[in-house]
């Protein structure tokens, strides 16, 4: 059966349909697929209740035990993108946005030309959470001139304890590098108590 004359069997409108029904398959099977080859390249970490799914081959360095940072993670020969995950205590009648102006002016202690470019509140997997975007310079004694370095820091409300994912990254490799993070980010998880 030539095409002219399935067109005109099944008319314009429910090829049209047909056609529709067809390629919302092939895009659902498409992103089964991408998703399958994503959570594939990574493997389950687990310390001081917090679990995160890391993109596999990545480099991971735990905290001390008793410290706010649990862990770091960066990929292999690039020291700039890094992932952070801290545990930070809840204030009793506090809000979260007192750990969030205590930690940005340590960071402006701490970091050279330290700037908030941006803060709001947010929705993580249905908990309440706040952002704040970031950005300082990078002085590195082997590289000929300073770097700057985009961040973000995503603080997400618990009961006990607050968690605070982290993403830095070359100011100009930033925007690229932010799916990743969302993807690590919607898998990191904080469960009471844990194992050190």
């Amino acid at each position: 059966m030539n095409a002219s004359r399935l067109f005109s069997r099944f008319g314009g409108q429910n090829l049209s349909t047909l056609l529709c029904i067809l390629l919302a398959a092939l895009a659902l099977a498409a992103g089964w697929i991408l998703k399958s080859a994503v959570t594939s390249r990574t493997f389950h970490f687990e310390r001081s209740g917090v679990t995160a799914e890391i993109p596999s081959k990545w480099l991971v360095n735990n905290g001390f035990a008793g410290e706010e940072l649990v862990f770091t993670a960066n990929p292999p020969l690039d020291y700039n993108l890094s992932y952070q995950v801290r545990l930070l205590p809840v204030v009793p009648g506090g809000k979260t946005t007192d750990l969030v102006v205590t930690r940005n002016l340590s960071q402006g202690q701490t970091l050279a030309y330290y700037k908030v470019s941006g803060q709001q509140a947010v929705q993580i997997s249905g908990s309440d959470g706040y952002q704040v975007n970031y950005y300082y310079i990078k002085v590195n004694a082997e590289a000929d001139l300073p770097v700057v370095i985009s961040g973000r820091d995503i603080y997400i409300e618990g009961p006990e304890k607050v968690l605070l994912v982290t993403i830095e990254n070359t100011a100009s490799h930033f925007d690229e590098s932010l799916p990743g993070f969302n993807v690590f980010l919607e898998t990191v998880k904080f469960e009471k108590g844990g194992s050190q």
